[in-house]
Protein backbone atom coordinates (compact mmCIF):
# COMPACT_ATOMS: atom_id res chain seq x y z
CA UNK A 1 0.00 0.00 0.00
CA UNK A 2 1.83 3.32 -0.98
CA UNK A 3 1.65 6.03 2.10
CA UNK A 4 -0.96 8.86 0.60
CA UNK A 5 0.91 12.55 0.26
CA UNK A 6 -1.50 15.01 -0.71
CA UNK A 7 -1.90 18.57 -0.08
CA UNK A 8 -4.49 20.51 2.43
CA UNK A 9 -6.16 23.33 3.51
CA UNK A 10 -6.88 24.35 7.08
CA UNK A 11 -10.27 25.48 6.72
CA UNK A 12 -11.12 26.37 11.09
CA UNK A 13 -9.04 26.27 14.11
CA UNK A 14 -10.63 25.82 17.25
CA UNK A 15 -8.67 26.46 20.96
CA UNK A 16 -9.86 24.04 23.11
CA UNK A 17 -7.87 24.38 26.07
CA UNK A 18 -4.40 26.81 26.29
CA UNK A 19 -2.41 23.58 24.81
CA UNK A 20 -4.42 22.35 22.79
CA UNK A 21 -6.26 23.06 19.09
CA UNK A 22 -8.23 21.41 17.07
CA UNK A 23 -7.56 21.78 13.14
CA UNK A 24 -9.78 21.38 10.67
CA UNK A 25 -8.55 20.87 7.00
CA UNK A 26 -10.06 19.46 3.66
CA UNK A 27 -7.81 18.03 1.22
CA UNK A 28 -7.31 17.55 -2.47
CA UNK A 29 -7.38 13.48 -1.85
CA UNK A 30 -7.15 11.38 0.96
CA UNK A 31 -6.74 7.86 0.90
CA UNK A 32 -10.56 6.00 1.96
CA UNK A 33 -8.79 4.04 4.92
CA UNK A 34 -7.96 7.25 6.80
CA UNK A 35 -9.83 7.85 9.70
CA UNK A 36 -10.87 4.61 9.40
CA UNK A 37 -9.55 3.26 12.65
CA UNK A 38 -8.14 4.89 15.73
CA UNK A 39 -4.40 5.76 16.29
CA UNK A 40 -3.80 7.33 13.23
CA UNK A 41 -1.89 10.11 12.54
CA UNK A 42 -1.06 12.60 9.98
CA UNK A 43 2.31 14.25 9.02
CA UNK A 44 1.95 17.69 8.16
CA UNK A 45 4.64 19.76 6.31
CA UNK A 46 4.88 23.10 6.49
CA UNK A 47 6.85 25.25 3.80
CA UNK A 48 10.05 26.87 4.78
CA UNK A 49 10.40 30.84 4.28
CA UNK A 50 10.05 31.98 1.05
CA UNK A 51 8.47 28.58 0.12
CA UNK A 52 5.01 28.93 -1.48
CA UNK A 53 4.25 25.20 -1.06
CA UNK A 54 6.29 22.35 0.82
CA UNK A 55 8.69 20.39 -0.98
CA UNK A 56 7.03 16.93 -0.04
CA UNK A 57 8.67 13.66 0.42
CA UNK A 58 7.85 10.74 -2.54
CA UNK A 59 4.73 8.64 -1.58
CA UNK A 60 6.57 5.03 -0.14
CA UNK A 61 5.50 1.79 -0.35
CA UNK A 62 7.38 0.90 2.71
CA UNK A 63 6.00 2.18 5.89
CA UNK A 64 8.79 3.52 7.11
CA UNK A 65 10.31 4.60 3.93
CA UNK A 66 8.76 7.92 3.55
CA UNK A 67 11.27 9.41 6.93
CA UNK A 68 14.02 8.76 4.50
CA UNK A 69 12.58 10.12 1.48
CA UNK A 70 11.58 13.29 3.66
CA UNK A 71 15.32 13.23 4.90
CA UNK A 72 16.60 12.95 1.27
CA UNK A 73 15.17 16.32 0.61
CA UNK A 74 18.25 19.47 1.01
CA UNK A 75 18.20 20.54 4.48
CA UNK A 76 17.69 24.21 3.17
CA UNK A 77 14.36 23.09 1.03
CA UNK A 78 12.94 20.24 3.74
CA UNK A 79 9.82 21.18 5.38
CA UNK A 80 8.95 21.82 8.80
CA UNK A 81 7.07 18.16 9.86
CA UNK A 82 4.35 17.73 12.77
CA UNK A 83 2.29 15.11 13.91
CA UNK A 84 -1.48 15.55 14.50
CA UNK A 85 -3.76 12.74 15.40
CA UNK A 86 -7.40 12.54 13.66
CA UNK A 87 -9.57 12.35 16.47
CA UNK A 88 -11.98 9.83 16.99
CA UNK A 89 -14.14 8.37 19.89
CA UNK A 90 -13.04 5.60 21.54
CA UNK A 91 -15.11 3.40 23.91
CA UNK A 92 -13.55 1.89 26.99
CA UNK A 93 -11.78 3.50 29.83
CA UNK A 94 -9.40 6.49 29.43
CA UNK A 95 -6.57 7.25 31.97
CA UNK A 96 -5.43 10.53 30.59
CA UNK A 97 -2.40 13.01 31.72
CA UNK A 98 -2.59 16.62 31.18
CA UNK A 99 -0.16 19.16 32.04
CA UNK A 100 -2.83 20.81 34.28
CA UNK A 101 -6.59 20.89 35.42
CA UNK A 102 -6.87 23.51 32.50
CA UNK A 103 -5.95 21.11 29.77
CA UNK A 104 -9.55 19.14 30.70
CA UNK A 105 -11.80 18.68 27.88
CA UNK A 106 -14.95 17.56 27.54
CA UNK A 107 -15.46 14.19 25.58
CA UNK A 108 -17.91 13.35 23.77
CA UNK A 109 -19.09 9.39 23.00
CA UNK A 110 -22.08 7.34 23.07
CA UNK A 111 -19.71 4.93 24.20
CA UNK A 112 -19.75 3.66 28.17
CA UNK A 113 -16.74 5.67 28.97
CA UNK A 114 -14.81 6.39 32.22
CA UNK A 115 -12.62 9.25 32.51
CA UNK A 116 -9.91 9.83 34.65
CA UNK A 117 -8.15 13.12 34.66
CA UNK A 118 -4.04 13.00 35.95
CA UNK A 119 -2.88 16.75 36.16
CA UNK A 120 1.14 16.60 36.16
CA UNK A 121 1.71 19.96 37.83
CA UNK A 122 5.25 19.94 37.01
CA UNK A 123 5.57 16.40 37.16
CA UNK A 124 7.73 14.52 34.13
CA UNK A 125 5.36 13.58 31.50
CA UNK A 126 4.19 9.91 31.76
CA UNK A 127 5.24 9.53 35.26
CA UNK A 128 0.88 9.48 36.63
CA UNK A 129 0.04 7.41 34.12
CA UNK A 130 2.43 5.13 34.91
CA UNK A 131 2.43 5.15 38.46
CA UNK A 132 -1.95 4.74 37.54
CA UNK A 133 -1.12 1.99 35.48
CA UNK A 134 0.90 -0.17 38.14
CA UNK A 135 -1.87 0.93 41.27
CA UNK A 136 -4.57 -0.33 38.93
CA UNK A 137 -6.65 -3.18 37.88
CA UNK A 138 -7.20 -4.33 34.33
CA UNK A 139 -10.58 -5.63 33.74
CA UNK A 140 -11.93 -8.86 33.64
CA UNK A 141 -11.12 -11.30 30.46
CA UNK A 142 -8.06 -10.95 28.12
CA UNK A 143 -8.01 -7.11 27.50
CA UNK A 144 -6.87 -5.19 24.70
CA UNK A 145 -4.35 -2.23 25.18
CA UNK A 146 -4.22 0.98 22.79
CA UNK A 147 -1.34 3.38 24.23
CA UNK A 148 -0.78 6.88 22.69
CA UNK A 149 1.59 9.69 23.84
CA UNK A 150 4.77 10.79 25.12
CA UNK A 151 7.02 7.68 23.55
CA UNK A 152 9.18 7.24 26.73
CA UNK A 153 5.99 7.09 28.80
CA UNK A 154 4.53 4.80 26.34
CA UNK A 155 7.64 2.14 26.50
CA UNK A 156 7.11 2.33 30.65
CA UNK A 157 3.43 1.56 30.28
CA UNK A 158 3.46 -1.21 27.73
CA UNK A 159 6.32 -2.95 30.20
CA UNK A 160 4.39 -2.37 32.97
CA UNK A 161 1.53 -3.97 31.02
CA UNK A 162 3.75 -6.95 29.50
CA UNK A 163 5.97 -7.63 32.74
CA UNK A 164 3.53 -6.57 35.97
CA UNK A 165 0.23 -7.36 34.45
CA UNK A 166 0.97 -10.34 31.96
CA UNK A 167 -0.73 -9.06 29.11
CA UNK A 168 0.98 -11.03 25.54
CA UNK A 169 3.06 -7.94 23.71
CA UNK A 170 0.67 -9.04 20.72
CA UNK A 171 -2.44 -7.66 22.50
CA UNK A 172 -0.98 -4.28 23.06
CA UNK A 173 -0.81 -1.09 20.43
CA UNK A 174 0.97 1.72 20.81
CA UNK A 175 2.48 4.74 19.50
CA UNK A 176 4.98 7.39 20.45
CA UNK A 177 3.30 10.64 19.44
CA UNK A 178 5.91 13.02 20.57
CA UNK A 179 9.10 12.80 22.52
CA UNK A 180 9.87 15.24 25.50
CA UNK A 181 12.13 17.96 24.77
CA UNK A 182 12.63 16.42 20.81
CA UNK A 183 10.51 17.39 18.06
CA UNK A 184 10.59 15.36 14.53
CA UNK A 185 13.29 17.64 13.44
CA UNK A 186 15.43 15.74 15.75
CA UNK A 187 17.07 12.71 14.07
CA UNK A 188 15.08 9.37 15.83
CA UNK A 189 16.48 7.58 19.28
CA UNK A 190 17.81 3.89 19.65
CA UNK A 191 14.74 3.50 21.01
CA UNK A 192 12.43 5.27 18.92
CA UNK A 193 14.11 2.67 15.90
CA UNK A 194 13.64 -0.49 18.24
CA UNK A 195 9.95 0.76 18.78
CA UNK A 196 9.78 1.14 14.84
CA UNK A 197 10.81 -2.27 14.19
CA UNK A 198 8.75 -3.98 16.99
CA UNK A 199 5.63 -2.69 15.47
CA UNK A 200 6.68 -3.72 11.49
CA UNK A 201 7.80 -6.86 13.30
Amino acid sequence: MTLPVTFIEVVAVDRITPRTARVVFEAEALDDTVGGTPDQQLKLCFPRPGQREPELPAGQDDPMGWYQAYLAIPEADRPVMRSFTLRRRHPGTRRIEVADRAERQRLATRAELEVRWLHRDGAAPGALLTAAFRGGALPGGRPFAWLAGEAGAVRALRRCLVEEHGVPKSDIDFTGYWRHRLTQDDAPTAEDLADARERLG
